[in-house]
């Protein structure tokens, strides 16, 4: 997935199956659009440096991620 750019999930039921999690994710990623997402943050190693939007409606989110960008 290095060159993976927009990630699009809609699943407002949270039936998303990761079987290596969310740890993969590019650092060069501009958009995730996840309708669903079911955990309550982000994972640690996620770097939204690159990001442009972030959109995660109807989803259990509390934290996004520590520190300053």
């Amino acid at each position: 997935m290095v060159n993976l750019r927009l990630l699009a999930i809609h699943d407002p039921k949270g039936y998303v199956s990761l079987p290596h999690g969310l740890d993969l994710l590019p650092e060069n990623l501009r958009y995730v659009l996840w309708h669903g997402y079911p955990w309550k943050s982000l994972p640690p190693t996620f770097r939204p440096d690159m990001l442009v939007e972030l959109s995660l409606r109807e989803s259990h989110v509390q934290k996004l991620w520590n520190g300053v960008l």
